[in-house]
């Protein structure tokens, strides 16, 4: 999966009013963005499952459609998401359910008729 980041300037007038009107100015650029595409007619895929994972060296929680490692957008550090020892690293399924994260993580597996699942 390949990230972009996009800055821009809006001012800070703009930028004060965002923060008191409690404005997720990613979320609504990257609707306004998929939309405008859409009307071009091109497709987007969606990730199937966004999970909600804490970073196990800096703590800052964020979201992630990866299901095996994770890269922490605080510290920069990759850490895999499920280990034997310390079990699952997900605070939250934000998109998706459980049973639709199992299936997603035995296909990545190679396990397509993996039994008793979830």
């Amino acid at each position: 999966m390949v990230m972009g980041r996009i800055t821009v300037w809006v001012g800070s007038k703009i930028y004060e009013e965002l923060k008191k009107q409690n404005i997720n100015v990613s979320r609504e650029v990257r609707l306004f963005l998929k939309k405008m595409l859409e009307e071009r007619g091109v497709k987007i895929d969606e990730p199937e499952v966004v999970i909600r994972v804490k970073c196990v060296f800096c703590e800052n929680e964020f979201e992630t459609s990866s299901i095996t490692q994770a890269k922490c957008p605080k510290c920069g550090k990759t850490f895999r998401i499920y280990t034997k020892k310390y079990g699952s690293r997900i605070r939250e399924i934000v998109k998706g359910s459980r049973e639709e994260l199992f299936k997603l993580y035995y296909r990545m597996k190679g396990k397509e008729n993996a039994q008793n699942i979830g």
